[in-house]
């Protein structure tokens, strides 16, 4: 029970100071009201004070810099290679089409036979390509076969393989070559040496050794193989299982790739890529030889005279003056005022009394140096559909340019001294009443720039409000 009693008086405590604090706080409205009312009465005894009507109109907030006009599009155009000069369709000034022939060199016999080559090339390398991709099924039956033949091969190593201590013939036929071995032999002991009688030796002992070497020789030749027989048959089934391994492996490429090489099937289409690429260059410097208009447009120079020789520098200029650019700069202390996509209005000093309009197309991220300031500069992307029969607009004319940041008509406007800045976004004007008395309005302010205020409520067209000590037109 005592618990709850000290938690109501904690409750009652709070609502005590909370009511408090409404009261502090209205108290402290009201008396910076009052204020305001006194300072007005005492500064309305002591000084003359001046009014101004609600009136109805327009505002704008903008910056303001210089610019230069660019072309929208600009191009140098130059021959593909050296030569003379055969024809010059146009001349500085002119208004050309795209597509439309400006110049052309003297023919070259040389340029059209390399075209000639390369385009055989590329139909060689084409053909190569298709040709391989259309074996696709034969080349799955080859890997097949070839497949087959290493599995043969395989095994007709293997059953020629020959082990150490495997003998050539049977015993039987070992027994009847030793036996002819031992008669050879024993035919040859029974003889002596012959010595002193060379006829003897040679009719009778030199056939009888060499008839016994060559018993032992098939003797020996039928009871075993030599290193060289057992070294050569392993390494004979070695490199037939190699063969298998590599055949199974490309039967299993063309199976998972439609019958077709990878390495092949790449290196073909590198070929008709090389030889696209050759082709394509030649035609480019064949069809470089004439020059021709990339895009509607303004013709500015011209290098050279039918007759005349050509390099491969610039010999025409061409630029879009229908679609011009305006380069701008605004000191940077205004570069929080300014966006792309914003309105830009621009006046040439050549033509005052045309006003141009416009977007910031481009804001260039780095600050320019210009007459010892730091500016912001920028491209603005002129609209000229609105206009009938504009203007020739010549590249580098100088303008004056003004940038909106925001704009509002036929809204309510009031002097800027009229408006007292209450804190917390709140604002006020005195309004002088019909008996000359002034009275705090609270009202919401719009756009504000260095002479007016929008009032968006508050006020009603063509009220009275103060504007101090200051007079206003």
């Amino acid at each position: 029970m005592r618990s709850k009693t000290i938690m109501n008086r904690n409750i009652k405590r709070i609502w005590a100071v909370a009511a408090l604090a409404v009261v502090i706080i209205g108290a402290a409205a009201g008396y910076f009201i009052w204020n305001q009312q006194q300072t007005a009465q005492a500064q309305s005894s002591e000084t003359t004070l001046y009014t101004s009507k609600v009136k109805q109109g327009s505002i704008t907030l903008s910056v303001s810099g210089s610019g230069t006009l660019t072309a929208g599009k600009e191009r140098s155009l130059a021959f593909s290679t050296s030569g003379t000069v055969a024809e010059v369709n146009v001349q500085v000034g002119d208004v050309v089409k795209q597509g439309q022939e400006l110049a052309k060199l003297v023919p070259s016999e040389e340029l059209q036979v390399n075209l000639t080559s390369a385009q055989q090339e590329l139909a060689s390398a084409q053909e190569d390509l298709q040709t391989l991709k259309g074996n696709a099924a034969a080349n799955i039956a080859n890997a097949q076969l070839a497949l087959a033949s290493a599995q043969k091969a395989v095994i007709d190593a293997k059953s020629d393989l020959i082990q150490p201590g495997m003998v050539r013939c049977d015993q039987d036929t070992i027994d009847v070559y030793y036996y002819a071995y031992k008669t050879a032999k024993e035919k040859l002991d029974a003889l002596g040496a012959g010595v002193g009688d060379m006829d003897y030796y040679n009719r009778v002992i030199l056939p009888a050794k060499n008839a016994a070497a060559s018993a032992y020789a098939t003797y020996e030749y039928c009871f075993g193989y030599t290193d060289y027989e057992i070294s050569s048959s392993q390494a004979t089934l070695s490199l037939e299982e190699a063969n298998l391994t590599l055949a199974q492996e490309k039967l299993d490429t063309l199976m998972k790739n439609n019958g077709l090489d990878p390495v092949e099937l790449a290196a073909a289409e590198n070929k008709v890529a090389v030889a696209q690429f050759a082709f394509d260059q030649a035609k480019e410097k064949l069809a470089g030889m004439t020059l021709t208009a990339p895009f509607d447009g303004t013709i500015l120079s011209v290098a050279g005279n039918p007759g005349d020789s050509a390099d491969t520098n610039a010999f025409i200029t061409i630029a879009d003056l229908a679609h011009p650019l305006v380069e701008f700069s605004i000191d940077e202390t205004d570069m929080d005022k300014i966006s792309v996509g914003e309105t830009a209005e621009v006046t040439f000093d050549a033509l005052p009394d045309l006003t141009f309009t416009g977007k910031v197309l481009r804001i260039n991220p780095e600050l320019q140096t210009s007459g010892g300031y730091n500016v912001v500069t920028g491209v603005i992307q002129l609209d000229l559909s609105g206009m009938q029969n504009p203007p020739t607009l010549r590249k580098g004319l100088s303008a004056s340019v003004t940038l909106i940041q925001a704009s509002a008509e036929d809204v309510l406007l009031v002097p800027v001294q009229a408006v007292r800045d209450l804190g917390n976004g709140k604002y006020g004007v005195f309004v002088v009443g019909n008996d000359g008395a002034t009275s705090l309005k609270f009202v919401q302010i719009g756009l504000m720039d260095a002479a007016s205020a929008e009032v968006k409520s508050g006020l009603s067209l063509g009220e009275t409000v103060s504007t101090g000590d200051v007079q206003t037109k």
